[in-house]
């Protein structure tokens, strides 16, 4: 063994009493996990030049616009996409991001590169403390690390990855500190990583809440048990700090949510922003698929080895619990919190309804902690296997850690490969949109806000950080409906009452209007004779909703389809809606009512070819 849990966690967290030899095994192993880290997201981001995702609708893209708000000086918590709202994506990334690129000076999309290498060496740090501390074993730490890094996309690019290689990795740990020493100063920095966690995704923050309330709950449990009063007022008080240090710091964002929009999501938001799952038969399956995936997946050898190793550790936690052991009885909390955590939807739909997308609870909490049972469960294995001679014990157990290294070697290269990454390094930024962001820059306020169509202006905000009357709807405000939004864009875009359209102009302070010749592509095309819907203007369909646009002139189609671009088929759910039809464009070249030019002034153009591509015109109000 190379170690207890104690020993471990003085690896962990070095003490002053720590030797020597702790401390040279400790900068070694931390030395080898983070040039494993380096290594592997430099397989996948060296060479490119712009970001690996599509620039309509691609997760990547968007965040890069809240990372170049705070990069242009603005304020973390107002980088979402539509002027007044919060950011779609919670802000610590993108905080984080913006502040790098603005002190290196660099782009936005080459600081976020940057910043890659170091999330990615950090997180694998944390895994390796955690993975180490909990199995007694500095190569079970490396399992642990090397398993996340083969589970995930690398460069980290966006807010979820960054929240399942840093933010949960480090809550997790702290956890562990708490569990294992049960001390104040432990419960106030616990306190600060659950609240670093809800400022960086609102699904784990959701997770990790209430994996902490069960924490409490059996902390609290155990003092009464033992019929230890003093037990129970010292875990009350403890897990209170944890409360009042970590609470005030998510409240950072989520303050409106709570308070002022009472936890309440815009209409029918977690019914077409997720999978269907509502439906029993999806609930079932998706069970399925998880168990299978994660503890019986044969595709490959590496999925079969970490198949394999997780079973192994299951088996070892259970047999830890029962033995008595502090580090067994908190990975057994952790992945039995972790698993019923991921399964909540069998719950709370039947019940109340609810979710909170349990395949994200799976991505972002369940592999973490199903990383440290590995590692744990390959230490086990190894002693098993080697009958009793550590030397031997210790040698599969490095074969096994070399192997899980391999293995996240093997996932960059198959990334590097990816067509959209290979793509990302043959081709630059969009050229328009990057002509634009310096036009923009040079000419108007961070915060001025541009009339466009929602794909369009999806891309626009990416590059140039400007806020918008309408984006896409997956990527906004949760907690704030944008159908409003949308009929604003069409009454002043297609709508036939002056009036109407310079009051909506002159409430969204719109200070310009957009065109592309992609305008009418990102709406509408023509699939095998028939017009297909892309991501045009639409909204539920209510009596006040046909009422309004109708006065405005808009042409609508009634129809039964899916809100999202993305999210279509079986698994997601339909809904009545009213479409702004191609029957409201007036051209195909700048396709809005003429009635709108006389308000415009062409001020910045990109051509290519002997032809505009596209165009900007400032709006000048009587």
């Amino acid at each position: 063994m190379d170690g207890n849990p104690a020993g471990a966690m003085a690896a962990a967290f070095p003490r002053e009493d720590a030797t020597r030899a702790w401390r040279a095994r400790t900068v070694a192993a931390l030395a080898g996990v983070s040039a494993l880290a380096l290594a592997v997201n430099a397989i996948a981001a060296s060479g490119l030049t712009t970001l690996p995702s599509p620039l309509y609708g691609g997760d990547y893209w968007y965040q890069l616009g809240q990372t170049g708000y705070v990069a242009r000086g603005g304020d973390p918590r107002g980088a979402a996409s539509l002027l007044g709202t919060r950011p779609g994506y919670l802000p610590l990334y993108g905080a984080v991001a913006g502040w790098w690129t603005r002190l290196a000076g660099l782009s936005p999309i080459d600081g976020e590169l940057t910043l890659s290498y170091a999330v990615a060496a950090l997180g694998a740090a944390l895994l390796l403390a955690l993975g180490w501390a909990v199995a007694g074993r500095c190569l079970s730490g490396v399992i642990a690390a090397a398993t996340v890094l083969a589970t995930m996309q690398l460069p980290v690019l966006k807010y979820t990855d960054f929240t399942r290689l840093g933010t949960v990795p480090l809550v997790l740990l702290l956890l562990w500190r708490f569990w294992e020493r049960r001390r104040a100063a432990d419960a106030v920095l616990l306190g600060l990583g659950y609240g670093l966690v809800g400022l960086s995704h609102g699904v784990a923050f959701t997770a990790v809440s209430l994996l902490l309330a069960a924490g409490a709950a059996a902390h609290l449990a155990s003092a009464g048990l033992h019929r230890d009063p003093g037990a129970a007022i010292r875990a009350a008080s403890q897990w209170t700090i944890v409360a009042l240090v970590g609470v005030p710091v998510a409240l950072v964002w989520w303050w409106d949510p709570v308070f002022v929009h009472g936890g309440r999501t815009s209409p029918h938001y977690l019914e077409w922003n997720a999978e269907n799952w509502a439906s029993a038969a999806h609930r079932l399956e998706f069970a399925r698929a998880l168990l299978a995936s994660r503890f019986a997946n044969g595709t490959s050898p590496a999925t079969a080895l970490r198949s394999g190793l997780a079973l192994a550790g299951v088996v070892a936690v259970l047999r830890g619990a029962v033995a008595g052991s502090v580090a067994a009885r908190f990975a057994t909390f952790l992945l039995g919190s972790a698993l019923a955590l991921s399964l909540h939807v069998f719950a709370t739909e039947p019940l109340a309804a609810w979710h909170f997308l349990p395949n994200y609870v799976a991505y972002l909490l369940l592999d973490p902690t199903l990383a440290v049972i590995s590692g744990l469960g390959a230490a086990r294995a190894a002693t098993v296997l080697a009958r009793g001679r550590p030397a031997l014990a210790t040698l599969v157990l490095a074969a096994m850690a070399v192997a899980g290294c391999g293995s996240a070697v093997a996932v960059a290269l198959a990334r590097r490969a990816d067509p959209l990454v290979a793509r990302a390094r043959s081709e630059g930024p969009p050229e328009h949109l990057t002509d634009l962001a310096r036009w923009l820059d040079a000419h108007a306020p961070l915060d001025a806000v541009v009339l466009t169509n929602k794909e369009l202006g999806f891309a626009l905000n990416a590059v140039t950080a400007r806020k918008l009357v309408v984006s896409r709807r997956a990527q906004t405000d949760p907690f704030v409906p944008v159908d409003g939004r949308e009929i604003d864009a069409a009454v002043a875009l297609y709508g036939a009452d002056p009036a109407a359209r310079l009051e909506v102009l002159r409430r969204h302070g719109v200070r310009y209007v957009y065109w592309e010749r992609a305008w009418i592509p990102v709406e509408f095309q023509v699939e095998g004779g028939e017009l297909g819907m892309i991501d045009p203007l639409l909204v539920f369909d209510t009596p006040e909703h046909r009422a309004r646009l109708a006065a405005a002139g808009i042409s609508l189609l009634p129809v039964n389809t899916w809100v999202d671009p993305d999210m279509k088929g079986d698994a997601y759910r339909t809904f009545d809606l009213l479409v702004v039809m191609p029957e409201n464009y007036a051209r195909r070249e700048r396709p809005w009512t003429p009635q709108l030019d006389p308000l415009l002034r062409s001020v910045w153009r990109h051509e290519a070819g002997g032809e505009t591509v596209a165009e900007l015109y400032e709006v000048q109000l009587p």
